[in-house]
């Protein structure tokens, strides 16, 4: 783009070599929006001083947090929390010495810090809704263990058992487990980087599980512009080839539409029947927001056996498949293009009653979903109850004779 107006957030640590944590963000409008790509930017570092057992502080680099507002071109948005990382150098920790020890036991703390601090933002929710979080950038590890620290799996919450490293690394601090980007793509193109001719990859990216589930295109890449070209032109001023030593990670993402989907099932009129009327339904399905749904589905299961399972729609936008029927129960199943927000829409739903059915409660289930997202899917369930009663006696059936 000719002007996409990068701003900076940078925080300045206590590497001696004065290498700092930064984050580079486009400001410029995104296309057809007319709204910044990135707004409600907030940058924060995270342990920048906390300390451990051994000398100094924790991290040189401290961990930067990013909260921020995505904004698409068609005009919808999403939230996107991320995590920078800049662990303590590997090379350092390798070798028989208390001054190694000590660093290997402080680049374990540093991952334990940043998985608990991890797990707790993951699972923060900001209105019942959890953040897409992304956590990326220089581990200095390889995705597995290398027998002294496993900072990667420590952090993405699948750590190995103690005794596959020199320090204790056991224990799970993160739930649910972070996704390693890596795995996304082909195993042969899993390398940041290369050393005396070994493939290897030390700067990775761990997805959220809620990050995954608020994606509808997610695609990772590594641009080979450093790792696969001659090293002799590192220094070679006439050349962008291997300005740097490790190929750069993309990570390309378009969130799914945000929909809360909600659905109630009551009796439509008395909460009890007799034998040989129908049972009546009314479910209401609403769309809460932020965004409109697309792409909706809803779905009726009643334990009638014979398929006489009967849904009107709210209108004729909606389009309902013949019951279907398996096990003794039978369901219907209605569809919509679309669902608009903050908009109730009534379903009515009949069905039989049968002599098996008398004094028990006969459930009506529900579920709602959709192509967009539904940040809080447990309100998209729901069951309604009807009341069997046996059929009113006819006058003078059973009683003395009438006169």
């Amino acid at each position: 783009e000719p002007r996409p107006q990068y701003q900076f957030a940078l925080f300045e640590g206590r590497d001696p070599r004065g290498l700092n944590l930064a984050y580079l963000y486009k400001t410029a409008s995104a296309q057809g929006s007319g709204f910044p790509r990135l707004s409600d930017v907030r940058v924060q570092p995270i342990g920048a001083d906390a300390t451990w057992e051994g000398p100094g502080p924790l991290y040189l680099r401290a961990p930067l947090a990013l909260d921020a507002t995505v904004h698409l071109g068609d005009g919808s948005v999403a939230p996107l929390s991320a995590v920078l990382v800049g662990m303590d150098g590997r090379a350092d920790s390798e070798g028989p010495s208390p001054e190694v020890e000590g660093v290997r036991f402080r680049r374990q703390r540093q991952a334990e810090f940043l998985a608990g601090y991890v797990n707790q933002r993951q699972n923060q929710s900001v209105d019942g809704i959890k953040p897409p979080l992304l956590v990326l950038g220089d581990f200095d590890n390889f995705a597995f263990s290398d027998g002294y620290v496993d900072t990667v799996n420590v952090v993405a919450g699948t750590p190995g058992n103690d005794m596959a490293t020199s320090v204790p690394d056991g224990q799970d601090w993160v739930q649910p487990d972070l996704i390693q980007a890596d795995s996304l793509i082909e195993p042969q193109r899993r390398y940041s980087s290369l050393d005396q001719g070994n493939a290897q990859s030390t700067r990775h990216a761990l997805l959220s599980e809620e990050f995954v589930l608020a994606s509808e295109q997610l695609r990772v890449q590594r641009a080979r512009i450093n790792a696969d070209f001659p090293a002799i032109l590192h220094d070679d001023a006439s050349t962008p080839a291997r300005a740097a030593s490790s190929d750069p990670l993309r990570i390309a993402w378009v969130p799914r539409r945000r929909a809360d989907l909600s659905l109630q099932v009551d009796a439509d009129g008395a909460a009890s029947v007799a034998l040989g009327e129908r049972l009546r339904y009314r479910a209401w399905l609403r769309n809460n927001g932020p965004e409109a749904a697309n792409a909706v589905g809803v779905a009726f299961a009643s334990a009638t056996p014979d398929g006489d399972l009967e849904v009107t729609p709210p209108s004729s936008d909606w389009t309902c498949a013949a019951p279907a029927v398996s096990d003794n129960a039978t369901t219907v199943t209605c569809t919509a293009a679309s669902l608009p927000i903050n908009a109730g829409y009534p379903f009515q739903i009949a069905s039989a009653t049968y002599a098996g059915m008398v004094g028990l409660s006969i459930p009506l289930a529900a579920s709602a979903s959709a192509q967009s997202y539904d940040p809080t899917p447990g309100d998209s369930r729901a069951v309604g109850s009807l009341w069997v009663t046996p059929p009113p006696e006819r006058p003078g059936a059973g009683g003395a004779p009438t006169p």
